[in-house]
């Protein structure tokens, strides 16, 4: 009976001690996977950081060819207009020299 509970108590102890090295194990495994975690973490939130800046950068880009766009849409208007006021101006002194030409040779003034 005795040679039998020792055989037990030392079976159970193996089991213990096999069941303490597995564990030991797991804990190893999970310690090196919290730090791949971790790891994985901080190149996903690189990637992110990475992306959302390019992203601004973008936007910003596409916020100031928006501008130079509207800059010389208005630089074109501006001298289309200055075009028109020069040709008015011509079409202008064309006529008062016509007016004055006329006033000159007695004709009636319209």
């Amino acid at each position: 009976r005795q040679a039998r509970e020792q055989a037990v108590q030392a079976a159970l102890s193996a089991a213990r001690e096999q069941s303490d090295q597995t564990l030991a194990i797991r804990d190893q495994e999970l310690t090196v996977l919290r730090a791949e975690m971790r790891r994985l973490q901080d190149t996903v939130q690189s990637i992110r950081e990475t992306t959302e800046g390019e992203m601004r950068a973008r936007s910003q880009e596409s916020v100031d060819h928006q501008k130079e766009i509207a800059r010389r849409d208005k630089e074109a208007m501006v001298k289309a207009h200055e075009e028109q006021i020069k040709m008015m101006e011509e079409r202008h002194e064309a006529k008062l020299k016509l007016v004055v030409e006329q006033h000159k040779d007695g004709e009636t003034i319209e």
